[in-house]
C-alpha cells in the first residue's frame, strides 16, 4: 500500500517533487508552486465524467473515467518518472481522492516509491489561507514610494542582482498594478496562485534583516494583498523616490511599448484602458489622448497621462520630502541603489 503526507509535512521534505493529477484548467487555476501537471483527464473528458455523475450515475462515471484513463496509465507513469528523476513522488488531485489514489496505487505496484498528498490541493490552499492569515512578518520592508515612471520596479531589480531580498509584488501578480497594468503582461495571476508564491516568498526572506518592496495599494490587478503585507509596509522604512518628467516618460515607453515608433500592436489595449479613465479625465482629455495615441505621438501621450491623470493621483511634492525617512533621485538607477544601500548601513 503507498503511503499518505499531510501538507506540513510534504513541504518539510527536501526532495519533494510534486504532481498534480488534475485538468489544465483546475491546475491553471490554483497549483502548489513548482507542481508538474500530469493530468488523468483532459478539460474534456473531466466535464465528460462530471456530466455523466450529474445525469447518470456515480458508478457510470467511475465505469467512464476507467476506460478514459486505463489506457493512459503507462504514459502518466513514464512522464512522473522522468520529471521526477532521484527526488520523492507526491501526487495529489482536489481532495485526495480517486484520481491522485489511482495513480499513487499503480505507481506502488510499478515498485515506485509514492505519496498521496492527504486532503490534495483543497488542503494545501487551506493551509496558505490560514498561514498568510496569521502571519508575522520579521523582516524590516523597506518600501519605495514615488510618481509613476520614477523607476520603482528597476531600482527593485537592480538590488535583487546585487543578490538583495526583493519582495516584487507586481512580478507575483503579473500586473503593474495601474489601469494600463495589464499591457504586455498576458493573462493575469488566479489569487490562489498569487497567495502560493507570495507565502513562498515571504518564508524565503523571514531571516532576512531588510526586504525591499514597492509601495502598493490593497489590489493590484484582480489580487488582494493581504494585511499581514499592507502591514509590514506601513510599519516598514520609507523612500520616496524621484525622476524628471523626461526620464520618466522615456522609462514608461520602453517598459510598456519597448520600441515606441513600432508599439501599435499594444493600441488596442490602450485604447480599451482609457476608456475607463473617461469618468476620471473627462470626455476632452480623453478624446485629446486618443488623438495623440493616433498620431503616433507618443512622448506627448504620455507626458499628458502622467500630469492629468497618475500624478494627481499620488501628489507626492516638496512638502512631503520630511514624511519619508530618506529621499533619492532614481536619474541613475546604479547610483540610487547604491545610495539606498549606503543610507540602510548608516553611511
Amino acid at each position: 500500500m503507498y503511503n499518505t503526507i499531510n501538507i506540513d509535512e510534504a513541504l518539510r521534505l527536501a526532495d519533494a517533487c510534486f504532481f498534480d493529477m488534475r485538468s489544465p484548467l483546475e491546475y491553471a487555476e490554483g497549483s502548489i508552486p513548482g507542481a508538474v501537471n500530469v493530468p488523468i483527464f483532459d478539460n474534456a473528458e473531466r466535464a465528460e465524467i462530471g456530466t455523466i455523475y450529474r445525469q447518470q450515475a456515480m458508478e457510470t462515471a467511475k465505469t467512464r473515467g476507467l476506460e478514459i484513463a486505463s489506457a493512459k496509465l503507462p504514459g502518466l507513469v513514464q512522464r512522473i518518472k522522468a520529471a521526477a528523476g532521484r527526488r520523492q513522488i507526491i501526487v495529489y488531485c482536489w481532495r485526495g481522492g480517486m484520481r491522485s489514489r489511482s495513480i499513487a496505487t499503480i505507481l506502488q505496484l510499478m515498485g515506485i516509491r509514492v505519496y498521496q498528498l492527504v486532503g490534495g490541493y483543497k488542503a494545501y490552499r487551506q493551509y496558505v489561507l490560514k498561514r498568510l492569515q496569521d502571519y508575522k512578518i520579521g523582516p524590516c520592508f523597506v518600501v519605495f514610494h514615488g510618481l509613476t515612471g520614477v523607476g520603482k520596479t528597476a531600482l527593485l531589480q537592480e538590488l535583487e542582482r546585487d543578490g538583495w531580498p526583493v519582495l516584487d509584488l507586481e512580478s507575483l501578480a503579473n500586473h503593474r498594478g495601474s489601469a494600463f497594468g495589464h499591457i504586455g503582461k498576458g493573462n493575469g495571476v488566479t489569487a490562489k496562485n498569487f497567495d502560493a508564491l507570495l507565502l513562498a516568498a515571504l518564508d524565503k526572506y523571514q531571516g532576512e534583516r531588510f526586504v525591499f518592496v514597492e509601495a502598493e495599494s490593497k489590489r493590484i490587478g484582480n489580487v488582494y494583498v493581504p494585511d499581514c503585507v499592507m502591514e509590514a509596509m506601513r510599519r516598514g522604512r520609507h523612500i520616496l523616490l524621484s525622476a524628471t518628467m523626461e526620464t520618466r516618460v522615456e522609462r514608461l515607453l520602453h517598459e510598456y511599448m519597448n520600441e515606441p515608433r513600432q508599439a501599435e500592436y499594444a493600441n488596442a489595449d490602450i485604447f480599451r484602458s482609457l476608456e475607463t479613465l473617461q469618468k476620471r479625465l473627462g470626455k476632452a482629455k480623453t478624446a485629446k489622448l486618443r488623438a495623440l495615441l493616433q498620431a503616433g505621438k507618443y512622448e506627448a501621450f504620455v507626458e499628458m497621462l502622467l500630469v492629468d491623470y497618475y500624478d494627481p493621483l499620488y501628489d507626492y511634492s516638496e512638502k512631503d520630502v520630511h514624511k519619508f525617512d530618506f529621499h533619492v533621485s532614481t536619474e541613475n538607477i546604479r547610483t540610487a541603489a547604491d545610495d539606498i544601500v549606503k543610507f540602510l548601513s548608516g553611511g
